[in-house]
């Protein structure tokens, strides 16, 4: 994803396939580009965190109109 790429909305589809999203973009972005997506999922938020550390991806997570916006970056 480039920097003005709009984010990748994951709200409304089931939490397993928004998982497996998110793990695609961990990998992306531990490859050397930038992510941001959106989930309803605060379970998917808090997820993220430890994940990201593991691959060396800086992760950002804001609340938004009740929802989630997950920003992925290379360290």
């Amino acid at each position: 994803m480039t920097d003005n790429s709009p984010p990748i909305d994951l709200c409304g589809m089931d939490l397993p396939s928004q998982m497996k999203r998110i793990n695609q973009a961990l990998q992306q972005v531990s490859q050397g580009s930038k992510s941001e997506l959106i989930t309803d999922q605060q379970m998917l938020a808090t997820y993220v965190l430890p994940k990201a550390l593991e691959v060396n991806v800086r992760c950002k997570v804001f609340p938004i109109q009740q929802k989630w916006k997950i920003e992925l970056s290379y360290k």
